[in-house]
């Protein structure tokens, strides 16, 4: 894709009046989003208590990390669950 294609795609949607105060992009802080983890026993992405976040984990946490992603790049690739 060149930036030409790009540029074309965004005239090609037009802009009107109504148009003119929605961005093209948000701006979304990962810090505020809510955590979800995979519970393998219900079957379904539960939310992780706020208190239990930190910006700089221990090596349990990065295991348990790394652990949460495979676990999804399983279910996704494999199970065709999510």
């Amino acid at each position: 894709m060149e930036l030409v294609d790009v540029e074309e795609a965004l005239l090609s949607l037009g802009t009107d009046s109504s148009d003119s105060k929605q961005e093209l992009f948000t701006y979304v802080d990962a810090f505020k989003l809510p955590r979800f983890e995979y519970d393998p026993v219900r079957k379904t992405m539960v939310r992780v208590p706020s208190d239990k976040l930190k910006l700089y984990g221990t090596a349990d946490d990065k295991a348990n990390m790394l652990r949460e992603v495979w676990i999804l790049i399983f279910l996704i690739f494999v199970c065709d669950v999510l």
